[in-house]
């Protein structure tokens, strides 16, 4: 599983998906919000991403 879904993004994309039924409100309470850190975090090298924030958003629905 996570040979395939790194972290990060695409994690938090997957488990979008898994948890939220089609046709949610954004703003409702079944909506999921994902926190998902990437493989490479806590390794010295800069611009890595820290953490992904994942949710269906208000804005583009």
């Amino acid at each position: 599983f996570y040979r395939q879904y790194v972290g990060g993004s695409l994690l938090g994309v997957y488990y979008l998906w898994k948890h939220s039924p089609a046709g949610i409100d954004p703003l409702g309470p079944e909506n999921t919000l994902t926190f998902a850190v990437s493989a490479p975090t806590g390794l010295p090298v800069s611009g890595q991403s820290r953490c992904t924030v994942t949710c269906k958003s208000p804005s583009s629905g």
